[in-house]
């Protein structure tokens, strides 16, 4: 009788193993990947690509919030061709028109159809996370966070050859 009662309980509980033999709470051999809109655009072929003037988009919307670690803004395509890249200065400094926090370019590939706006996102240059937006919409609870301004210039606008 005891053989027969350990029996079947030895078969529950490989039976309930069975049940969770197949579920994993991790995941091997991933591969990351990357968005595609927002990959740094790549110019191997610099001279074949038309580059447009700058007046020929706007960037707005711009928010880095404390601990985040992107950044982003909106660019609006005021041409009648397909954008694929812009290349933009970007100025941080103190809130207030302060001293010069930092300052860097960057080659961000897009795909803004004419007359329409997308957001791009990057990498935050604040790799410590101490610095946010003075403007943005999430109001950090540090006291010993320090506030920002940005000046963002863009200098080219890449288009599609092909008119949409």
């Amino acid at each position: 009788m005891k053989r027969a009662v350990a029996a079947i309980l030895l078969g529950a509980l490989i039976g309930i193993g069975a049940l969770y033999a197949d579920t994993r709470t991790t995941r091997g051999k991933l591969k990351a990947v990357r968005d595609k809109d927002n990959v740094e655009l790549r110019i191997e072929n610099a001279d074949s690509l038309p580059v447009l003037p700058c007046d020929s988009v706007s960037v707005s919307g711009y928010d880095k919030a404390l601990r985040s670690g992107r950044e982003s803004f909106r660019v609006a395509n005021h041409y009648p061709r397909r954008v694929t890249g812009i290349v933009v200065d970007i100025v941080y400094r103190h809130a207030g028109g302060g001293e010069m926090l930092h300052a860097r370019r960057l080659r961000l590939g897009c795909d803004i159809p004419p007359g329409e706006t997308r957001q791009l996102e990057w990498s935050a240059w604040d790799k410590q996370n101490r610095y946010y937006y003075h403007d943005t919409r999430v109001t950090p609870r540090s006291v010993k966070a320090v506030p920002y301004e940005v000046e963002i210039y863009p200098r080219e606008v890449k288009f599609s050859r092909d008119k949409d």
